[in-house]
């Protein structure tokens, strides 16, 4: 009997010593539950957020912050090579195509106000990387409260931020395959990078609550879409705030050149004449009219110009794509084809 009662003994005290587990557990959950909720001030949900929040301050959640800010820093390496190449007026030199990338830097759309979008984009990324290793850098080195609330916030910009990234990535490749028509590597692998940061963003509950996480993530995805529609709005009506009237402007023409040709320019417009040149440009290309102002009207009405944009006015755009234009402007001089970097 004593050899039965012994297992059954032996059992009997570990099933009360697993129940014991179970309540302390459940009692110290109780305990952190009511302790989050007596501190969260009924104003502020983020500090409900707060609650859950296990980031740089727990130790947890560091990789998915570790990887935001590594694809965050290189958007903005990215978008700063285009910032600067857009702003000296070259072709992006670690580009496939070039040309492609250049007619995109220098399209309606690259800019808003006369800042380019590309240092848009530059603030974002740099904006994110901060937010998301900035508590990291910080701990130990800041009070817990003040931890807390950098947590806080650096949550909701890294959501609302990864969103507009990704929804203004779309747009841009949406305008890319349909409008534009120019292959820019650059561009696909930043609208790639976008991406990246808002899958990350999402799988790693940098937002714990999900519910939060959707409503900052869905009212971000409004505003940026309307920004991306004025944008677009704002840049297909630019030959009209310029003064074209519509005729002019559906479809789209090149700007009317000012100046007048001199001697040297005459001379030199009678040369390529002769060697059978023609221009190959696009009615938003400012380097384009650059050219055309300083060859000047009387020299330029004697050289052939090819329009490459496919909405602008007599579009040549098939013989553009068929013969691999380069970028704008480009001259063909005596049919040997065009230089290549």
């Amino acid at each position: 009997v004593g050899s039965r009662l012994v297992p059954s003994m032996r059992l009997r005290s570990l099933a009360l010593l697993l129940c014991a587990l179970a309540a302390g557990a459940h009692t110290a959950g109780a305990l952190r539950a009511g302790f989050a909720h007596r501190t969260a001030p009924p104003a502020w949900r983020a500090r409900r957020v707060l609650a859950s929040v296990q980031g740089p301050s727990g130790g947890r959640g560091d990789g998915g912050r570790l990887t935001i800010g590594g694809l965050a820093a290189a958007g903005a390496l990215e978008t700063g090579y285009l910032t600067a190449t857009k702003l000296a007026g070259s072709a992006p030199a670690f580009c496939t195509n070039a040309g492609a990338c250049k007619a995109v830097l220098e399209g309606p759309w690259s800019s808003v106000g006369g800042v380019p979008l590309s240092a848009a984009g530059l603030a974002l990324y740099g904006t994110l990387c901060l937010a998301a290793l900035a508590p990291l850098a910080a701990r130990g080195r800041v009070s817990d409260d003040a931890l807390r609330h950098m947590d806080v916030l650096s949550t909701v910009v890294l959501q609302l931020g990864s969103t507009a990234a990704a929804v203004f990535s779309a747009f841009l490749m949406l305008l890319l395959a349909t409008t534009l028509h120019a292959p820019c590597v650059l561009c696909i692998l930043s609208a790639a990078i976008s991406t990246c940061l808002f899958a990350v963003t999402w799988n790693a509950n940098i937002v714990p609550d999900r519910t939060a996480a959707v409503a900052y993530s869905a009212s971000c995805a409004v505003l940026t879409s309307g920004f991306a529609l004025g944008v677009y709005l704002l840049a297909s009506g630019a030959p009209q705030m310029a003064g074209a009237s519509v005729e002019e402007s559906l479809p789209f023409r090149p700007p009317a050149i000012e100046t007048s040709s001199s001697p040297e320019a005459l001379r030199l417009s009678q040369r390529l004449g002769a060697q059978q040149a023609r221009m190959f440009g696009a009615y938003w290309c400012s380097h384009c009219l650059d050219q055309k102002e300083a060859i000047g009207k009387e020299a330029m009405s004697h050289l052939p110009y090819v329009e490459c944009a496919k909405d602008g006015a007599d579009s040549q755009f098939p013989l553009c794509r068929q013969l691999d234009v380069p970028g704008y402007p480009t001259w063909e001089i005596g049919g040997g084809g065009f230089p290549r970097g």
